[in-house]
């Protein structure tokens, strides 16, 4: 059977962006959108294109890259987003047929893949709100915590790496010199870190980034906590899905 190299070209674009797309919505971490844009146009239109001997290499050199300067050596996003890549093959094989070369689907000319398409389209639209939020890479937000007094408006270092949770809800963590200034239902939790596990005070508050919507979460206050670029706040990366 015979395929266009224009037509495989476009499907496995579309394929590796929402499969990415799909593994930031599930992993929850940030990734700059023009690097994932810039890896699925070149993964695609190398695997659409190299017909020759060892071609292997470049599609495996490709993939690395993508590993080391798109994903940042984040093994968990990376694997993810290639399982999803692979369930779509597999799914456009048994509904639309077709072949496969250098990890890359080629649709056969007679079969609608139009079909799938438009179902790629409605997951876009879908994780337009969602995975493009982490892909902006935006670490720097604007935050409101409320308590029983004022509301106090800091601006907040987003933590990648900051997916505390305490009862279901965010752990953030902001300099003590702000301690006065909330009022809150104090309790203790426990906080790890590469030194060990200790119980620290926290204050159950509300809070919400700006445009966001507003959330129940703890703040565990720090002494000194200073974070470069001058912040004071460390956000959590678990407040972006109520954005």
């Amino acid at each position: 059977m015979e395929s266009y190299v224009e037509v495989a070209f476009l499907h496995n674009w579309m394929s590796t962006l929402l499969s990415v797309w799909m593994a930031l919505f599930v992993i929850q971490r940030p990734l700059r959108g023009r690097r994932v844009l810039l890896y699925s146009a070149l993964a695609s239109l190398y695997s659409s294109l190299a017909f020759f001997d060892h071609a292997w290499i470049g599609a495996a050199g490709i993939e690395l890259l993508a590993f080391l300067f798109v994903f940042y050596r984040q093994k968990a996003l990376y694997l993810v987003s290639l399982l999803f890549r692979a369930l779509w093959h597999a799914t456009c094989f048994i509904f639309w047929e077709g072949s496969f070369h250098l990890g890359a689907f080629f649709p056969w000319v007679h079969t609608p893949i139009y079909l799938c398409w438009l179902l790629y389209g409605l997951l876009f639209l879908y994780l337009y709100t969602h995975a493009m939020t982490l892909m902006k890479q935006k670490f720097r937000y604007g935050c409101t915590l409320c308590g029983k007094g004022r509301p106090l408006h800091l601006w907040g270092y987003m933590d990648s790496g900051n997916l505390l949770t305490h009862q279901g809800l965010a752990v953030l963590f902001l300099d003590e010199a702000y301690r006065a200034q909330l009022q809150g239902t104090s309790c203790r939790i426990c906080v790890g870190s590469i030194h060990g596990k200790r119980e620290m005070e926290a204050l159950r508050l509300w809070c919400a980034l700006d445009g966001g919507a507003r959330q129940q979460a703890y703040v565990v206050f720090v002494d000194g906590l200073r974070i470069r670029g001058g912040y004071r706040l460390l956000l959590n990366l678990k407040l972006l899905s109520m954005r």
